[in-house]
C-alpha cells in the first residue's frame, strides 16, 4: 500500500464504500488493456478503482469492479510510463482481506532480428504468455529463438514454445492451431543458451510459461526471460543449378572395356545456405546428395542437378542437366579370305595336217 487518503463517497461502481480505503501506485511498462486478478478473497465486496496519479481526492476515479471472490477483470487501456493509482475501498467497515495482482498485457509481437523485453512470470497457475505470434518475414523463413537469460522453477514451471501456421486461438491451452515444439526446463531451470527452431518454414511461434501457484520469478529472484528472434531465409535460388562435371569413359584396346568415366560435383558451388543434389530422372523422387555412378559402357545417362535450401526441403532451384557420352572400344580388323578357284580348261584343237 502506497497511500491512505481517507476518501469516502466514491460510488462509481454503484455501491457505497464506508470502509477505509487503500491506494496503490502502479506504472505500466506496456501500453494496453491490463487485468486485475483476485487470487484470494474473504467473500466480502471490495470496490476497485483507478485513475492517473495526481490529486488524492474523490474525483476522476474509474470503476474496475466490485469483487468478492477469485476473479479477473480487464481495465484500461493504460499508457506505458504513466503512473496510476489503484484504489481499494470496502463496502463494509469491518476488516477484510483480498489478495490481488495486476497482469500486464502481452507485448506486441516481436519481429525478426528483435530481442524480447525481460519477462518475469507470476504464480498465476496457468499458461502465461511471454510473447505470442512471432512470425517470419516470408513463408520460406524459419524462426529460431535463442534464450539469452531466464530461469524457471525446475520440474514445475515449464517453458512452452508453440509452432503453427496461424496465431492464437480462443483456447488459451492451445495457443496455436498446430502443436507445441516441446516444453523446456533448460539446465536445471536455467534457460540461458537454449535455442528453439520452428517446426516448419513460415510457422509463427509463441512462448509461454506453464506456472504453478507456488514459485514465481520475482519472489525467487530469478533472472527474467529474455530471448532473441532470428529468421534465416533461403538464398536466392531463382537461377538454374550449376551443371555437373563429366569425364567420359574411353577405350583403346581391341575387345576391351571402356573405363575412366566419372560424374563429379559442379565446379561452381550452390549459393551459401543450399546444397547440390543429383538425379537421373528429375521426377522429384530420387534426388540425392551423392552423385550417381558413371555407366562406363553405356547407355548414356542424363544427370540433373539442383540446389536445395538448407532450411526448407521444398525450396530448390531450377534443374540443370548434362548427358554422358560413354566411350567405345575398337573392334578387331576384318580380314576377307577368298577361296582359290582352280579352273581346268581343256581345249581340244583339231589336228591340222600340212
Amino acid at each position: 500500500m502506497d497511500y491512505i487518503c481517507f476518501i469516502d463517497g466514491i460510488t462509481s461502481c454503484g455501491f457505497s464504500t464506508p470502509g477505509q480505503e487503500a491506494i496503490y501506485e502502479f506504472t505500466p511498462t506496456t501500453t494496453g488493456t491490463h487485468n486485475l486478478q483476485i487470487t484470494a478473497a474473504a467473500g466480502v465486496f471490495i470496490d476497485y478503482f483507478y485513475k492517473v496519479a495526481g490529486t488524492c481526492d474523490e474525483t476522476g476515479w474509474t470503476c474496475i469492479g466490485d469483487l468478492n471472490s477469485v476473479a479477473t477483470v480487464s481495465f484500461g487501456p493504460l499508457t506505458a510510463g504513466t503512473t496510476y493509482w489503484i484504489l481499494l475501498d470496502s463496502e463494509t467497515a469491518t476488516a477484510i482481506s483480498h489478495t490481488w495482482q495486476i497482469n500486464c498485457p502481452a507485448p506486441p509481437p516481436l519481429a525478426c532480428g528483435e530481442t524480447s523485453d525481460p519477462y518475469c512470470y507470476s504464480t498465476a497457475n496457468t499458461l502465461e504468455a511471454v510473447s505470442t505470434n512471432i512470425c517470419p518475414n516470408a513463408s520460406s523463413d524459419i524462426i529460431t529463438l535463442t534464450f539469452l537469460q531466464g530461469v524457471v522453477e525446475d520440474t514445475y514451471d515449464e517453458l512452452y514454445v508453440y509452432s503453427g501456421a496461424t496465431g492464437t486461438s480462443s483456447d488459451p491451452q492451445v495457443p496455436l492451431t498446430n502443436y507445441s515444439i516441446n516444453s523446456y526446463y533448460g539446465t536445471a531451470g536455467d534457460l540461458t543458451g537454449l535455442t528453439v527452431t520452428a517446426i516448419n518454414p513460415g510457422d509463427c511461434v509463441s512462448v509461454y510459461v506453464n506456472t504453478d501457484d507456488l514459485v514465481n520469478c520475482s519472489d525467487s529472484v530469478y533472472n527474467p526471460i529474455i530471448f532473441s528472434v532470428a529468421c534465416p531465409a533461403c538464398p536466392d535460388l531463382s537461377s538454374a543449378a550449376p551443371m555437373v562435371e563429366i569425364t567420359n569413359s574411353t577405350c583403346s584396346t581391341v575387345g576391351g572395356t571402356p573405363s575412366g568415366g566419372s560424374i563429379n560435383a559442379p565446379a561452381t558451388p550452390c549459393p551459401s545456405g543450399s546444397s547440390i543434389q543429383y538425379s537421373l530422372t528429375n521426377n522429384g523422387m530420387d534426388w540425392s546428395a551423392s552423385s550417381p555412378a558413371y555407366d562406363q559402357d553405356g547407355p548414356a545417362q542424363t544427370v540433373y542437378t539442383r540446389c536445395l535450401c538448407g532450411l526448407d526441403g521444398s525450396t530448390a532451384s531450377p534443374a540443370s542437366s548434362l548427358a554422358t557420352v560413354p566411350g567405345t572400344c575398337p573392334v578387331p580388323a576384318l580380314h576377307l579370305v577368298l577361296p582359290t578357284l582352280a579352273l581346268a580348261i581343256m581345249t581340244s584343237l583339231p589336228i591340222m595336217r600340212l
